[in-house]
C-alpha cells in the first residue's frame, strides 16, 4: 500500500512570517495538529501543535516576544513522494522522530500523512485492507 492511498489531500498551510497566534487559530479552526509552512510555493517547514504549546509556555514564563511561525517551526522537513510505501513512511517517521510527512510531487505539496493515519490503517488489521467504518462500541465511555 502506498501513502497516496491514505494521505490527506487537503493540506492546511501557513506562511513563515505570520504571527504564532494566527497559526494556533488556524489549527484550532481546522481541527488539525500540523500546518505545513510554505513560502513562495515551496515547503520550508512544519509547525505542530506541540511547537505552538512550547512557545506559549515561554510566554507564560515571562518571555514576551512577537513570535512568528518561523520562530517555532521545524525547518528540517522530511517529505515523502505519493508512491512511498506505508512501511517506508513509518520508518521515516520513526527515524526522524516526526509525526507527519508532507507529501510532495516534484516541488508541489499534494498531501500529508501522519502517524495517526498510519495507526488508522494498522488498526484495520491489514496494510492492504480497504477502509471500513469502525464498528459501534456499546457501553464504552470516551469521556
Amino acid at each position: 500500500m502506498r501513502i497516496e492511498e491514505i494521505m490527506t489531500r487537503v493540506v492546511f498551510t501557513i506562511e513563515p512570517h505570520l504571527h504564532l497566534d494566527e497559526a494556533a487559530h488556524r489549527m484550532h479552526a481546522a481541527a488539525v495538529r500540523h500546518l505545513v509552512v510554505v513560502e513562495r510555493g515551496c515547503v520550508v517547514g512544519v509547525l505542530s501543535d506541540r511547537d505552538v504549546e512550547r512557545i506559549h509556555g515561554l510566554r507564560h514564563a515571562g518571555v514576551d516576544e512577537k513570535w512568528t511561525v518561523a520562530d517555532a517551526m521545524s525547518s528540517r522537513v522530511i517529505t515523502a513522494a505519493p508512491e512511498t510505501s506505508l512501511r517506508h513512511a513509518a520508518q521515516l517517521l520513526r527515524a526522524h522522530v516526526v509525526d507527519c510527512l508532507p507529501v510532495v510531487e516534484g516541488k508541489e505539496l499534494v498531501g500529508i500523512v501522519t502517524t495517526s493515519d498510519l495507526l488508522e490503517v494498522l488498526s484495520r488489521g491489514k496494510e492492504h485492507a480497504p477502509a471500513t467504518p469502525a464498528p459501534e462500541e456499546h457501553g464504552v465511555s470516551r469521556t
